[in-house]
C-alpha cells in the first residue's frame, strides 16, 4: 500500500481536476464549442472523474497496474495544466479560448510531486 503522502497528493489532484473542469466551463473553454454541447463536455469529465476515483481505490490497495496508471495520469494532468497556461499566454485568449490556466497551476503543483512519489514507490515495490 502506498504511503499516505501519495494518497493525499492523488486526492489533491482530483480536487484540482474538479476545479479545473469548473473553470473550463465558466471560462467557455474552446473545446466545449468543438464538442457541440456543454453536456457532452460534462459527461466526458464525469466519466473521467469516476475512472480517476476507481484508480484511487486500487492504488490504495497497492495494485501494480493502478500505480502505473496513476503515474500516467500525473503526466497527463501536468501536460493539461501546462498546455492551458501556454495556450493562454501565446494566444492571449482566456475567455472563449483556453480557460483553465489558473487551475492549470494547481494541476502542475499536485502532479509533479505525485509523479515523483509514485515513481519511487513503484521502483521500490514493483520492480
Amino acid at each position: 500500500m502506498p504511503d499516505r503522502k501519495i494518497i493525499i497528493l492523488y486526492i489533491g489532484l482530483l480536487i484540482a481536476y474538479i476545479a479545473h473542469v469548473v473553470e473550463e466551463i465558466m471560462g467557455d473553454f474552446i473545446i466545449i464549442k468543438l464538442l457541440g454541447s456543454i453536456y457532452i463536455f460534462i459527461v466526458i469529465n464525469i466519466a473521467m472523474f469516476l475512472v480517476l476515483l476507481m484508480i484511487l481505490f486500487f492504488l490504495r490497495q497497492g495494485k501494480r497496474l493502478a500505480t502505473l496508471i496513476a503515474i500516467f495520469i500525473s503526466v497527463i494532468m501536468f501536460a493539461n495544466g501546462f498546455l492551458h497556461i501556454l495556450a493562454t499566454l501565446i494566444t492571449g485568449r482566456y475567455f472563449n479560448g483556453f480557460a483553465g490556466a489558473f487551475t492549470g497551476i494547481a494541476l502542475i503543483l499536485f502532479s509533479v510531486p505525485l509523479f515523483i512519489n509514485l515513481y519511487k514507490y513503484y521502483k521500490i515495490n514493483h520492480c
